[in-house]
């Protein structure tokens, strides 16, 4: 499949070189599904190692190679799917910006519903169930830390100023926003060349 892709590239028939692009793309996503199935295997195994306490095993298979492996797969699986699911490889543009508008309409409502619980007017009845949640001590410790390290990533730090209370949560939103404005990037890059 590489050779038939790379005869387009040479000739410069981007619609036929994007086409198959997409073909070795899922083909290498179902050969890292593979690897994670393997891996999960393997990691199944060198548990039972681990608690049956052979240590000669242990040496044999060496734990660093283990989780490097395992962790390496799992990153790519997740960066494959992502991409295949959000636009396909690129193959769509209209997915991603879909996606986009859901996400712009979640993260609209979670800002309103921040609003509602801590504002001092009269709220309605899933307000008063959220602010006796967000107001357990175990909540605010965890959601002060979350939210200074959020307000400290300096390509952010500006945009979160005014998000008090919820920069972590924005700071989520704001790399999800950056992904779907790549993936439309390149799909609309890859469905206009000609």
């Amino acid at each position: 499949m590489r050779i038939t892709k790379n005869s387009f590239e040479k000739v410069n028939n981007k619609i036929e070189l994007n086409r198959f692009f997409i073909y070795e793309m899922i083909r290498y996503k179902k050969e890292i599904n593979k690897n994670v199935e393997e891996s999960v295997d393997f990691l199944k195994f060198f548990l039972r190692v681990v608690f049956s306490g052979n240590e000669f095993v242990l040496k044999i298979i060496g734990s660093d190679y283990v989780f490097k492996n395992i962790m390496n797969n799992f990153s790519k699986k997740i960066v494959l799917s992502t991409n295949y699911y959000i636009s396909r490889f690129g193959e769509s543009y209209i997915q991603p910006f879909i996606i986009f508008l859901f996400s712009i309409g979640v993260y609209t409502g979670i800002l309103e519903v921040h609003k509602d619980i801590f504002s001092g007017e009269p709220i309605a009845r899933y307000a008063v169930t959220l602010r006796n949640f967000v107001t357990q001590d175990w909540f605010i410790s965890l959601s002060e830390i979350l939210n200074a390290c959020a307000a400290n990533v300096p390509l952010f730090s500006k945009v979160l100023e005014n998000k008090d209370g919820i920069q972590f949560i924005s700071l989520l939103f704001f790399i999800w926003f950056g992904i779907l404005t790549w993936q439309i990037i390149v799909a609309v890059k890859r469905n206009t060349q000609h």
